[in-house]
């Protein structure tokens, strides 16, 4: 007789369960290990979760504490931040270790935990840097960028006030960030870091003074030296510099084209002797600067290979060398520099692998001695042929769809319902006529720059003469004041492929005008 055939397994997963839950007491448990059992755990679902959250509403241990938190991560936030926003404002026996586990999680999930009711919790506590650092140490450098995010968004008294903070703090880690700060864009941060590190008592404090480069700034060479001097009287000297190992490391750089709007991506790749790699991907505009970075360290080749796929997508990227790609970093730095932006906060983090040359902000205009820019300016056989340009992969990116735009091609969309013939073909030299006046006279000394970083990147990656010389000669009649844009083919061409890809957007229903905000470089995104 049969009275079972199913076998119920749900008592030995409990026990599972238990099991590893209660291995996270182990001492000197290590990331590796919570990660592994943090992804068992996730397998079981919300059966793992309620004993999780039952641990968190009884555990006194502040370490313990911390990490049932670190697991919650492998779950559906969802599911417990209501839970765990009750056990931070019902237990008031936790002390100040448990309560920063518990605030932190709440923050990174986007609770704003200096307002009321989480507010009271920080009474008395030894503030938000202190209980939020050590955990965005544990991150590694997805904390600091973390860190460098919620920094850049500060006023610049309190940016100040934080880098005074970092030096109260008794953790060694905090000089990754004071190595961060002396490189940051603002020299007024430069210098309190400076001042700073000269209440930080640790060896590796001195180092960072001592290695500090300020160029011809007498000011920052002053505050060094002062702050050193502070640190040896305290008895605290630099560590010895490294044994000069020979540099095994090897650079590949690869780059796009500028598009329509004026952005491009540049990829850095450096390759150790371990064969592990560190990648850089960085998004300039060309009136803008550095506008987005991207980076990973310490990854394997297969990996590197898979995130070039990932991040670059459909666009192309050509191989240039390591002193080009300095030339392009550097012109965009200055651009930030000219415009008093800040760099993206992977930029800071990260920058460190990239060669010293690629990271002095410095002006870049390419030049031209092996042609005649004059002779190719006046060459109207240039100019017919020039609409040919877009069968070229160096003009794939060349479109708008700037929202001024879309009520000219509706208008367009409108009348061909109504036209044939010379009607149609005259509506569309109408739009063409319109989309110059918007598009080009206003905007030409920008356009003429970015085909001029073209016409540089065509001759350094190997393009045919010929073409270089139709993209110079349309780049040097936009100089000309009174040049007939409309009737240059390259100029009429980018018009229509606009054109295109707006009638593309409305039929699929995307319509910036609905935006509150709009700019090309959404499209680039």
């Amino acid at each position: 007789m049969e009275f079972c055939k199913k076998i119920d397994k749900s008592l030995t997963e409990r026990h599972t369960i238990v099991n590893l839950l209660e291995s996270l007491k182990k001492e000197n448990i290590t990331l590796e290990e919570m990660e592994r059992i943090g992804a068992k755990l996730q397998k079981a679902g919300k059966r793992a979760l309620s004993p999780l959250i039952r641990r968190l509403w009884r555990e006194q241990n502040g370490d313990h504490i911390s990490r049932y938190v670190y697991l919650l991560d492998f779950f559906d936030d969802e599911v417990w931040i209501d839970q765990i926003a009750r056990i931070a404002l019902k237990r008031n026996d936790l002390g100040e270790d448990g309560k920063a586990a518990l605030l932190s999680v709440l923050e990174d999930y986007g609770i704003d935990v200096n307002v009321p009711p989480f507010s009271k919790l920080l009474e008395g506590m030894n503030g938000p840097l202190e209980l939020t650092l050590p955990r965005l140490f544990d991150k590694g450098e997805a904390g600091t960028i973390r860190f460098m995010e919620d920094f850049l968004s500060y006023p610049k008294e309190t940016q100040a006030a934080v880098v005074r903070y970092l030096a109260r703090l008794k953790d060694r880690r905090v000089l990754s960030l004071f190595e961060i700060l002396l490189t940051f864009d603002d020299r007024e941060i430069v210098l309190e870091s400076i001042a700073t590190l000269g209440r930080v008592r640790e060896r590796g404090a001195a180092s960072l003074l001592n290695s500090f480069h300020c160029g011809e700034d007498a000011e920052l060479r002053e505050m060094a030296a002062r702050s050193l001097r502070r640190l040896s009287f305290l008895g605290i000297t630099p560590e010895p510099p490294p044994e000069n190992a020979a540099c095994t490391a090897t650079f590949s750089s690869s780059v796009s084209s500028v598009d329509g709007s004026g952005s491009r991506t540049l990829r850095v790749s450096r390759q150790g002797a371990d064969g592990r790699l560190d990648v850089l991907f960085m998004q300039f505009h060309d009136m803008k600067g550095m506008v987005d970075a991207l980076g990973y360290s310490n990854i394997s080749r297969e990996k590197h290979d898979s995130l070039l796929s990932d991040v670059v997508g459909e666009e192309v990227l050509m191989e240039i060398d390591a002193d080009y790609a300095a030339l392009l970093i550097g012109d965009a730095l200055f651009m930030n520099r000219c415009n008093e932006t800040h760099l993206p906060p992977e930029f800071y983090v990260l920058r460190g692998f990239l060669p010293a040359a690629a990271l002095t902000p410095d002006s870049y205009a390419p030049v031209f001695n092996d042609y005649n820019l004059e002779r190719l300016a006046d060459s109207s056989e240039l100019l017919e042929q020039s609409g040919s340009l877009f069968e070229e992969e160096y003009f794939d990116g060349w479109f708008t769809a700037d929202s001024r735009l879309f009520d000219l091609a509706e208008d367009l969309n409108l009348l061909e319902d109504n036209l044939t013939g010379r009607g149609i073909a005259q509506a569309v030299e109408n739009f063409i006529e319109k989309f110059i006046g918007i598009k080009v006279e206003r905007d030409s000394d920008s356009m003429a720059r970015r085909l001029f970083m073209i016409a540089d990147l065509m001759g350094r990656t190997g393009s045919e003469r010929p073409i270089v010389e139709k993209t110079l000669a349309v780049a040097m009649n936009l100089l000309t004041p009174r040049a007939e844009y409309r009737k240059i083919p390259f100029l009429r061409q980018y018009a229509v492929e606009s054109l295109k890809i707006i009638r593309d957007a409305i039929a699929e229903g995307f319509d910036p005008r609905l935006q509150t905000e709009w700019d090309d470089d959404d499209l680039w995104d």
